[in-house]
């Protein structure tokens, strides 16, 4: 993990990130929960999106992914600008021959997909900038509309010692009865100026099942922009990214008792 914090004014200090709850956030865990991380970019630009595609399917980093429709392409371009819900959908997926990289491509949308396992931020983040360079070198007039930083996480009891939703910090009541079952919870905060951090919580029954992982619960974090935002230059990208992924940690510790955090950490 990274090892910048926010200061109250929104800006970056050196040192130890440390949760809403005060205690430090651990640097490293011996089994990280992270199942997909991706950043989703939506933007307008003045080129056309035939050239942007093949500009971005043609960078060399990406030169070895397959390439592939998706469902979105076969809905008219008009239809899909006039219907707020599938404007943003991307409709061309660039994948990488072992699936765990994904590069999804829309005429006003781009994201870029890890699954696990997951490589750590000081990685991550250099992959991300890489996608940010290629989407300014490839777009004339390009506008960035909105950034999202976003996190999926699914416990286990074998790797993390989470048995359900009641081992997270969490209290849900319905008339003084705990709920620890059956549960699907959505809430969302500031995080930072300009961005909102929303934060999904849900036990198996509202999940696909993993084959690869027994997971007994979901945690689903996702830090991005509000209305209103815009990026013309890539470095407030960078800094925005910064921003967003200690925001994501502070979010995702606060959701494990301190016991739990301390079993995980890594020596």
């Amino acid at each position: 993990m990274g090892s910048a914090s926010l200061n109250p004014q929104g800006g970056l200090r050196r040192g130890e990130e440390v949760s809403k709850r005060g205690s430090l956030i651990p640097k490293k865990l011996k089994f990280d929960a992270i199942i997909e991380a991706l950043l989703e970019m939506r933007f307008s630009t003045t080129t056309q999106s035939e050239f942007l595609f093949v500009r971005l399917a043609e960078h060399p980093s990406w030169k070895g992914f397959s390439q592939a429709r998706l469902p979105a392409y076969g809905i008219p371009e008009n239809i899909r600008q006039i219907d707020q819900n599938l404007r943003f959908q991307p409709t061309f997926e660039l994948l990488e021959p072992s699936k765990q990289r994904a590069v999804r491509i829309g005429p006003s949308v781009i994201s870029y997909h890890l699954r696990k396992p997951y490589v750590g931020w000081p990685e991550f983040s250099q992959e991300l900038r890489g996608m940010v360079d290629r989407l300014f070198e490839s777009a004339e007039g390009l506008t960035v509309s909105r950034l999202g930083l976003r996190y999926i996480n699914a416990f286990s009891p074998s790797l993390h010692g989470i048995r359900g939703i009641g081992d997270l910090d969490l209290s849900i009541t319905v008339a003084g009865a705990p709920v620890e079952s059956n549960v699907n919870v959505n809430f969302s905060s500031q995080a930072f100026p300009q961005t909102n951090a929303a934060v999904r919580i849900a036990s198996p029954e509202f999940f696909v099942a993993l084959p690869e992982i027994e997971a007994t619960a979901l945690a689903d974090i996702d830090i991005f922009t509000r209305e209103g935002f815009e990026a013309t230059n890539r470095k407030s990208i960078y800094d925005w990214l910064e921003l967003a992924h200690a925001a994501k940690n502070e979010e995702f510790f606060c959701l494990l008792a301190p016991e739990t955090i301390s079993s995980l950490e890594a020596v």
